[in-house]
């Protein structure tokens, strides 16, 4: 058989790989003696933690705790969902129109992949919506309580902490475990009056019956 020529046989070039620095092998290597990290003292005995100032109080515990100011507590995080997709599953037959659309139906048919502190609803292409839903969620915009109601469905905003939202939306691992069902959160004394009624089984609701009603539940930063 004929010889290949030698460029098809030849290893590729290796990449340039930088040599791990060697400290500590004596000072004839030139990093001897302190190994590079100087005589005594803070750095030369470990690394130092992000944000640590010597001991005086750090920045991030002068600042006061408000807002998102540090490191986010405070915060709620809702997941929003446009009524222009819940449309192309219930065309699909993955949403049944025929029962209420909670977070829980949103979670399982894979709209919403990760809960946190509850569901927004937006309207975006909200004329899309032509089935009449019924939906209990966390919070609504104005223009999506507009569509619903407008092609003769409903909404109820629900208070839901977050223990509230993990057995909503995996009650099963608790009867699975034999642990018991929490009872539903009351709302934070500021917040109790956005939520005037409960249902049968103690959730703090407000039924929306005009689309400026969503504005009274107002979004608070609370964690409880």
């Amino acid at each position: 058989p004929s010889r290949r020529s030698p460029s098809t046989t030849s290893a590729p070039t290796p990449a340039p790989r930088r040599r791990k620095k060697r400290v500590g092998r004596g000072r004839g290597g030139g990093r001897g003696g302190t190994s590079t990290r100087g005589h005594g003292g803070q750095g030369q005995r470990g690394s130092i933690k992000v944000g640590f100032e010597g001991g005086q109080t750090p920045l991030f515990r002068r600042l006061p705790k408000k807002g998102k100011l540090r490191n986010g507590h405070g915060s709620i995080y809702y997941e929003t969902v446009n009524l222009e997709k819940i449309q192309s599953f219930v065309d699909q037959g993955r949403i049944d129109a025929s029962v209420p659309v909670t977070m829980r139906v949103l979670h399982d048919v894979g709209i919403c992949k990760t809960i946190k502190d509850g569901v927004k609803l937006l309207a975006k292409n909200g004329d899309a919506l032509k089935t009449p839903l019924h939906f209990v969620v966390s919070r609504s915009s104005v223009g999506a309580a507009k569509a619903i109601l407008r092609t003769g469905g409903s909404l109820t905003l629900a208070h839901y902490n977050r223990l509230g939202i993990r057995v909503l939306l995996k009650r099963e691992k608790w009867e699975r475990e034999r642990r018991a069902i929490p009872r539903h959160a009351r709302p934070p004394p500021k917040m109790a009056p956005n939520f005037p009624e409960t249902d049968d089984n103690g959730l703090p609701i407000r039924r929306i019956t005009k689309p400026e009603d969503v504005l009274l539940v107002r979004a608070r930063a609370v964690i409880e």
